[in-house]
């Protein structure tokens, strides 16, 4: 575990020292566009400011990024492209022309970029088919299928970023998807009895009317700047909402040969081993402090009716590269007694293990 730590606290480290060397990098060109020396060599200057900038950083980024965190080499072009973008904005028009010989690399670039694009999106396609014909979850496959394409099936948190953002927009707008369970798989809703969809629909009208109003008010008594700004955060709450509610129903529980599959929406998802699991049963109507302080509340509204406690801490995820270990959850989920039963019957088929792997490919 200190090894780990220490190795993602160099890589953070080196990113700082990159960061850090491509402002004085800027800096320093900054610093000679004020000298004398400028003003009489200005053109011969003006080359060498080019090469420090586009060639400088690129090279900076290479070594202190790209190969520590052993990445693509493809993600040294869109630093490039950002460094000759900088060159043309910082170097007076005047002497833009050694920068026009670079603008050649910064098109052939984007060519490659495009073509690079394609084709891990069609990698990226393929390795998510083969993850959904073992395990029906398109969020969970999205992301796993991302890191295995770009990372080498290293975790990464902007690949869970932009995981849980495309699938938000799915969610939202796929209305006529199928719910995610395997063929032969049981599966338990988690809204009904809850009662989340009437919460949803009022939340949903409380925010639409809220966001009229206050876009209006912001745009006649302020600044209509702001108020375009506050109508955004408005659409994607409003997006989020639709796209969580879409989630609740299409991914409920499913109990795995193997393992659990506990879902919330797009909020929390976790893989449980039966293995793992030492104990599981109903949620009194109230709970002790004890239970409260040790649990992790995953309904999608209200009390748990389910409580599934771990041998050791399990992890779940949540949006946006969120994980957390928990050693007792708190679920919502219809037909309780029935769940709990058919937990139970695993239960009594396997013994409690110490450790698990998660079954991710």
């Amino acid at each position: 575990m200190n090894i780990v730590k220490t190795s993602v606290g160099n890589e953070t480290a080196k990113l700082l020292w990159f960061a850090l060397g491509s402002v004085l990098i800027l800096g320093a060109e900054l610093g000679i566009m004020q000298t004398q020396a400028f003003m009489r060599n200005g053109n011969l200057l003006a080359v060498a400011m080019t090469i420090d900038i586009c060639v400088g950083i690129p090279v900076l980024y290479w070594l202190l990024v790209v190969r520590p965190r052993q990445l693509d080499p493809i993600t040294i072009l869109p630093v490039f492209v950002l460094s000759v973008v900088v060159a043309q904005l910082l170097i007076p028009n005047a002497y833009h022309a050694s920068i026009r010989f670079v603008e050649y690399g910064v098109v052939c670039s984007e060519l490659a970029l495009v073509l690079y694009g394609g084709i891990k999106i069609q990698r990226i396609v393929r390795e998510f088919r083969r993850l959904q014909s073992t395990r029906n979850d398109f969020l969970l496959n999205l992301r796993r299928s991302l890191e295995i394409t770009l990372m080498g099936g290293k975790e990464n948190t902007a690949l869970s970023i932009l995981a849980s953002e495309i699938a938000m927009v799915r969610y939202a707008f796929a209305w006529r998807s199928e719910k995610e369970v395997m063929e032969g798989s049981q599966s338990f809703s988690t809204h009904k009895k809850s009662q989340y969809s009437a919460i949803f629909f009022t939340l949903l009208a409380v925010c639409i009317v809220e966001a009229v109003g206050v876009h209006i008010l912001v745009a006649l008594f302020w600044n209509g700047a702001a108020a375009l700004v506050l109508t955004a955060l408005s659409a994607y709450t409003l997006l989020f909402l639709v796209a969580d509610f879409r989630a609740i129903v299409q991914r409920p529980f499913v109990l795995e040969d193997r393992y659990l599959l506990v879902r919330t929406g797009i909020r929390w998802t976790a893989e449980i081993p039966f293995e793992a699991i030492s104990d599981v049963r109903l949620a009194p109507k109230r709970l002790d402090e004890n239970i409260i302080r040790r649990m992790k509340r995953i309904t999608p509204f209200g009390a748990p009716n389910v409580l599934l406690e771990f041998s050791t801490k399990q992890e779940i995820r949540g949006l946006y590269g969120i994980k957390r270990e928990e050693i007792l959850l708190g679920c919502s989920v219809d037909s309780a007694e029935e769940f709990v039963r058919l937990v139970q019957e695993n239960l009594e088929k396997r013994p409690v293990t110490q450790k698990y792997h998660s079954p991710e490919a």
